[in-house]
């Protein structure tokens, strides 16, 4: 891909196998979704970005920009949550993508950016030439602008390809204004308060569809009691941590008993 180029994709969501969920759905009913399909299809790849777009930004905006979740419900799309950066370690003190609230123009440096025509990306706020350590900002990126450099990741866990049809992540680079609808400054307290959320919302996510998989197998575990309650949990604010235990371990024992499996598996199996 040469800078300034867009990113592929379908010409509306009818024609992509990608699924883009129905975020009216409850937690508990969006985890059997996700069960129920991974079953049916025995795949991760067209069930991943849904999944990750249902847990990250749709959550994001019903929480923090209310305004940009109504404006994505004129046009839905699948869109992703730019947050990874080099070096961040998920402290929102190391963030090297700024926004300017004197001249709404945000330079961006983002390791993980998702397939799409948008992306939220998560930045530090300046005020003029002064850090604002109390604010972060939220922007609204047009992943076409021109000024945009996009570069495909490469690596397997990252790329997830069916039906002759890919979905890939980019890194991201480049300075642009943005307008006055575009970006939201939010106390640097409420992100903290959700920031950690994300990822055990994905990891439940991903829990949902290990047991779908695995029923595709031929291996019966109990999904029922699994999604009720993570579901609830989760609609109660955030998982708990037997809910990534039992994640965890369904992830793991993915990995021992299904031999064709998407690279993803393996990398969150290897964490920590």
């Amino acid at each position: 891909m040469q800078p300034g180029d867009g990113p592929s994709r379908p010409s509306d969501n009818s024609s992509s196998v990608f699924d883009l969920p129905d975020i009216a759905l409850s937690e508990v009913d969006f985890l059997e979704y996700l069960f129920r399909r991974a079953r049916e299809l025995d795949a991760l790849e067209p069930i991943f970005p849904g999944m990750v777009f249902y847990n990250v930004p749709a959550y994001l905006m019903k929480n923090l920009w209310p305004e940009k979740l109504e404006q994505w419900k004129k046009d839905p799309e699948l869109m992703g949550f730019a947050a990874n950066e080099s070096g961040w370690k998920g402290k929102l003190d190391n963030l090297q993508s700024r926004f300017n609230t004197f001249n709404r123009k945000v330079t961006l440096h983002k390791n993980f950016v998702m397939h799409g025509r948008y992306s939220i990306a998560l930045c530090a706020a300046i005020d003029e030439q002064e850090l604002n350590t109390s604010e972060v900002a939220l922007c609204w990126i047009s992943l076409q602008d021109p000024e945009i450099e996009l570069i495909k990741r490469d690596d397997p866990a990252s790329t997830f390809a069916y039906a002759n049809q890919t979905f890939s992540h980019y890194r991201m680079e480049g300075q642009i204004n943005l307008k006055k609808d575009d970006f939201k400054l939010i106390p640097a307290s409420s992100y903290r308060r959700f920031g950690p959320v994300f990822m055990m919302r994905e990891v439940t996510g991903l829990g949902a569809i290990a047991l779908g998989l695995l029923a595709a197998n031929g291996i019966q575990l109990e999904a029922r009691q699994y999604i009720q309650q993570a579901g609830t949990n989760r609609q109660n604010g955030r998982p708990r941590k037997e809910d990534l235990l039992l994640a965890r371990q369904y992830i793991s024992r993915l990995c021992q008993e299904v031999s064709s499996r998407h690279a993803l598996w393996d990398r969150m199996n290897s964490l920590p």
